[in-house]
């Protein structure tokens, strides 16, 4: 349930910044539930990972997360 509102706050323009944190959530949710036209909608979205992913490619903002290296 927060999920869904989550992305129809993202379509109504009620999400100005948006944090992902190591995940891929453009890739990992059905298409149906509209997170990646969605994510569209938000101002500014910050990528935190170690690689590009479907969502990284449609953040505003992509930083890179530290490992082990």
């Amino acid at each position: 349930a927060q999920l869904e509102a989550l992305i129809a706050d993202m379509k109504a323009g009620k999400v100005e910044t948006l944090v992902v944190d190591r995940c891929n959530p453009v890739y990992d949710l059905p298409v149906a539930s509209g997170f990646a036209e969605a994510i569209k909608s938000v101002k500014n979205v910050i990528f935190i990972g170690d690689h590009l992913n479907d969502t990284a490619v449609l953040a505003t903002q992509v930083l890179p997360v530290s490992h082990f290296l």
